[in-house]
């Protein structure tokens, strides 16, 4: 009988369940952490997946179900779980006689929560091993509310045959405090997911037609790209040149493009700003023979970025300033418009940077350049653009004092949201259980009006600051938002807690209005503004 043989994929998934499978008999624990590598964690929510899907060679005897219903409190969150449970079950077809629930819903506290889940068990348990529960909130408001019901579930005795699980990443161990403060109660899995070693692994084991010499480019260029991620450059570059090597004997443009822009990127891991440069404009260089002009311009653009990214990074802001402007250039022939805004955007900035004042009239330039490469574009596309940077950018050269405290109210504002959160959810915990549909009502009523007020008082705060600072600024901020929405502000949007349109949100006083001019007129004010702002000897007498 043949023996089939796993692919490198397959020989984690094993690994993942055998690990799951020892992990899971430790009977003390209540809650289990899987803990990998940040970007790598998408075999660990496959092997979640395959536990929904009965009979894989991967299943464990366990009955898996996956929570993404969002945290907001502790109340909302216990009857949103056992909700989005009953769901389930009642559109799934179990064997046996039908479980009667109806007397352990709702569930506003996680004991009425567990005991909703023990009584499954009773009625449903001999179908599985363990019941384990995977909760990954889509969103969650607070992370220390959350992790404090984590905590709270800990304390709260469970059954023997119910498994919690949550995942975190190596890079942001966020569930480590739960683990010092439960170590007893929960269970850490640590697992080495390396998704660019089993790219080498995969590669390595899969047959090739390509011939000899795109095997092997392929494994040079795969370690460099592994050597690249995993911050470990030695012998990199040797790596990378013969990667290099291998291309220019079979004509490969492309991929020698992509080979001298890796190895930038091991010179620029190594702070080697000149040899970082030199292989980016090698990789400019190679671009030019690629007979394809679309993927010739593509490849060219692309390492004049990171041509003016190395330059940059390496403060010779001159010589940034002049890359990006090229590279905004090549971006306007392919067309790229949103590089096109980041090129001249980021040109501007450098300008700004190198401080040479002979030079304010082209960062005048680059920045109305950009700007009107951003108001062509749909307004959805606009937003997803780094077009509202080219505001930011200014509003801190007029007044940098103003936007940190408009970058500090956004904080306040969410801050303020938690506290709110848990003066609710203490109050609500004395209530008797189980508690009425007006006491729920009552708390959803006060916790909505209690979040609205504190927007609309940050909001109302907001608009305070900007009607204190010079008219410039609130000349950008007007320009802004004729572009974005009539709310917009620097930095970080302060986002309705109830996501009302904003259509519909209450009048504020000292307000600061979209600009009230004709459309065609915005960029030619805009374009004074900017001047007037960046030229000294056009800004005298300007109030902060």
């Amino acid at each position: 009988m043949a023996v089939e043989i796993k692919n490198p994929v397959e020989r984690k998934i094993a690994e993942i369940e055998q690990r799951w499978l020892e992990a899971s008999s430790n009977a003390d624990a209540r809650l289990f952490i899987w803990r990998v590598p940040q970007e790598s964690d998408r075999l660990i929510h496959g092997f979640f997946a395959l536990q929904q899907q009965p009979d894989n060679e991967y299943s464990t005897q366990d009955l898996f179900i996956n929570f993404q219903e969002p945290y907001e409190i502790a109340y909302q969150y216990c009857h949103a779980i056992e909700q989005a449970f009953i769901e389930r079950y009642e559109s799934t077809d179990i064997e046996g006689e039908k479980w009667a629930y109806s007397s352990l819903a709702p569930c506003y506290r996680f004991t009425e929560l567990n005991a909703l889940l023990e009584s499954f068990i009773a009625h449903h348990g001999q179908f599985f091993r363990y019941l384990t529960i995977v909760l990954m909130p889509g969103q969650i408001s607070q992370i220390n509310a959350f992790t404090t019901w984590l905590g709270e579930c800990l304390a709260t005795p469970v059954a023997d045959r119910i498994r919690f699980v949550v995942t975190d990443t190596t890079e942001e161990q966020v569930w480590q405090p739960l683990i010092d403060d439960h170590l007893k109660l929960t269970h850490l899995i640590e697992i080495n997911i390396d998704e660019m070693e089993l790219m080498r692994q995969i590669l390595n084991e899969s047959p090739t037609t390509d011939g000899v010499d795109m095997l092997r480019f392929r494994q040079l260029m795969v370690d460099t790209f592994i050597g690249l991620s995993n911050g470990n450059t030695s012998q990199l570059g040797v790596r990378a040149q013969k990667a290099i090597d291998i291309a220019a004997k079979n004509n490969w443009f492309d991929q020698q493009v992509v080979m001298y822009s890796m190895l930038a990127g091991v010179y620029l891991k190594n702070a080697d700003i000149p040899d970082a440069v030199k292989n980016y404009r090698l990789a400019q260089q190679a671009a030019t023979n690629i007979p394809l002009e679309p993927q010739q311009l593509l490849l060219q653009t692309q390492s004049l970025f990171g041509e003016a990214g190395a330059w940059f990074m390496g403060k010779e802001y001159l010589h940034a300033s002049e890359a990006y402007y090229s590279a905004a250039l090549l971006a306007q022939k392919l067309p790229q418009p949103l590089w096109v805004i980041e090129g001249y955007r980021v040109s501007g900035f450098s300008l700004l940077e190198a401080n040479v004042n002979e030079r304010l009239n082209e960062v005048v330039d680059r920045y109305y350049h950009a700007f009107m490469a951003g108001i062509a574009l749909p307004a959805d596309e606009r937003m997803q653009s780094t077009f509202m940077f080219i505001f930011q950018d200014i509003m801190r050269l007029v007044d940098n004092s103003c936007v940190e405290k408009l970058v500090q109210l956004a904080e306040v504002y969410y801050q303020r949201q938690g506290e709110i959160i848990s003066s609710i959810e203490e109050r609500q915990k004395s209530l008797n259980y189980p508690p009425s549909a007006s006491q729920i009502a009552q708390y959803d009523d006060e916790l909505e009006q209690q979040m609205v007020k504190l927007f609309y008082l940050v909001l109302q705060a907001r608009e305070d600051l900007i009607a204190q600072a010079g008219e410039s600024f609130k000349q950008l901020i007007s320009i802004a938002r004729f572009y974005s929405h009539p709310y917009w502000s620097v930095h970080q949007d302060i986002v309705h807690p109830f996501d009302e349109p904003k259509e519909e949100w209450l009048p504020l006083t000292d307000y600061t209005p979209t600009i009230e001019i004709e459309d065609d007129d915005v960029p030619e004010a805009f374009y004074t503004l900017l001047k007037h702002i960046i030229i000294p000897d056009k800004n005298q007498g300007e109030a902060a």
